[in-house]
């Protein structure tokens, strides 16, 4: 039979040879056929990876902590609804209203008034657009008008409280209105050239609105006024330095005027902080100037 020696020779022996000699080599081994070899090798020694010898300190290392699951989407989402997990941590507490949040138009001065109380940044959508509700633009002159008049006729009084001037009254009146009215003009015609912000419907809105806000600021102060001085005039005392007092009103209704106003080129047009108070500044003078010069009013 045929037996290969470690060198890789194979020669002839007898088959009763249990060890014989390489004539190669000269290396002895025992005797195995050379078509059995493979069977000779034992399998449980043969393995595909070899292990690394084990070291103090990889024994010593602790094991990675195991990774904890990953929540399922749907479970976030419920957590997230119902106040808790990580989506409602990484969720912003205070975020822009979008379309489908933003709430109906205001049908009138009160509901304005509540949307601006607890949702400012919704309102200003509807004034781009425009407010075609009737009834809110019919509230909204209605009231411009009558807290014109109240304050004009507590602004003449107080000039000359001896005496009811129904004339001063009226041109106070119809300087307010013009001041507003020519505000409105300009903020408009300014959206239609700069084609940007709101709509022409939306720029009168929101500075009629203005007006009405600083009226209802100077209105009250003006009527205080004028029941001290009937109350002074009452007791047979001269009302000093009230009417003199009382000729500042319309430059302080106009500093009101520009604080509410400011909300228009800043936030309708978006001109950006200082564009818009020097916008705003030109808009307040020329509309003053202009009412001025109309009807002899402020």
């Amino acid at each position: 039979m045929k037996v290969r020696c470690e060198c890789g020779h194979e020669f002839e022996v007898r088959e009763d040879v249990v060890q014989t000699k390489c004539p190669r080599c000269g290396r002895e081994f025992p005797v195995t056929p050379a078509e059995d070899w493979v069977q000779s090798i034992a399998t449980d020694d043969l393995t595909l990876e070899k292990e690394p010898p084990s070291s103090p300190a990889r024994e010593a290392a602790p094991k990675p902590a195991a990774k904890a699951p990953a929540m399922p989407v749907s479970v976030g989402r419920e957590q997230a609804a119902a106040g808790r997990g990580p989506a409602a941590i990484r969720k912003r507490p205070s975020e822009p209203v979008t379309a489908a949040e933003l709430p109906p138009a205001p049908v009138g001065l009160i509901a304005l008034a509540k949307m601006v109380k607890n949702q400012p940044k919704a309102c200003l959508p509807h004034f781009e657009a425009g407010i075609s509700s009737r009834r809110f633009v019919v509230e909204t002159g209605v009231v411009l008008l009558a807290l014109a008049l109240i304050g004009a006729f507590a602004q003449a009084w107080l000039e000359a409280p001896r005496q009811i001037p129904v004339g001063k009254a009226l041109v106070n009146w119809l300087g307010v209105v013009c001041e507003a009215a020519s505000g409105a003009a300009l903020f408009s015609l300014l959206s239609v050239l700069l084609k940007r912000g709101g709509k022409p419907l939306g720029m009168c809105e929101a500075v009629a609105v203005s007006r009405v806000g600083s009226l209802l600021l100077m209105a009250p102060i003006a009527i205080i006024m004028a029941i001290i001085t009937a109350v002074v005039l009452a007791g047979g005392h001269s009302p000093g330095v009230l009417p003199r007092v009382a000729s500042y009103l319309p430059k302080l209704y106009l500093v009101a005027v520009f604080c509410a106003q400011m909300v228009v080129p800043a936030a309708l047009l978006r001109l950006g902080c200082w564009p818009s108070v020097i916008v705003n500044v030109v808009a307040v003078f020329c509309t003053y100037s202009l009412s001025q010069k109309l009807t002899g009013a402020f």
